[in-house]
């Protein structure tokens, strides 16, 4: 839901930051509602099927590993759904309309790596061990492939570094954001 994601970025860290504003925190009381209605109807997708495979193995909580991992899996996303993110950044405030759909897009995923942060979410997960990568793999590929609507399905390497970079083993190249740039590809890794 385009409410929900606005009202998280405007509020979330507001609530967080002083729990005894009611103001923020019944304007994210609706947003998570708003946000559960909307995935009953379009269903989850990567986030979900790797953090549904981390959570019971490290005994970490669902939504903090979904927050960990979202930025990871959006840059995996970045070519193929550029256009509806980018509308997502518009809706919240990240860029204007004229802009570059793909810029728009890391605007977005720039954010909530900001706002992680800003709440006390790190930015990775060191506690995923290398030899339990190709089990979650495979049983986070066999819970969404052909179950979730995702804008591309990964493969098992896609997946593993995906996993790799959450738990800090790899770094990406730092994204060029002007349109059509070399070097502009999310996914690009350094050793």
């Amino acid at each position: 839901s385009v409410a929900a994601a606005r009202a998280i970025f405007r509020d979330l860290a507001r609530a967080c930051g002083d729990g005894r504003d009611i103001e923020a925190r019944q304007s994210l009381a609706v947003a998570s509602c708003l946000a559960g209605l909307a995935f009953t109807r379009a269903s989850v997708g990567y986030v979900h099927a790797i953090a549904h495979q981390l959570g019971p193995l490290y005994h970490l909580p669902h939504g903090y590993l979904n927050a960990i991992l979202l930025p990871y899996v959006l840059d995996f996303y970045v070519d193929g759904a550029a256009p509806r993110m980018a509308e997502l950044a518009r809706a919240c405030g990240l860029g204007r309309d004229g802009e570059d759909p793909r810029s728009l897009a890391m605007n977005l995923v720039v954010a909530i790596r900001r706002l992680n942060a800003s709440v006390g979410i790190p930015p990775m997960l060191e506690q995923i061990a290398d030899a339990d990568i190709p089990e979650i793999v495979r049983r986070a590929l066999a819970e969404a492939h052909g179950t979730y609507p995702v804008p591309a399905y990964m493969s098992a390497a896609d997946c593993t570094t995906i996993l790799r970079r959450a738990a800090g083993r790899t770094v990406m190249a730092a994204p060029d954001h002007r349109a059509g740039a070399a070097g502009a590809t999310p996914g690009k890794e350094e050793a």
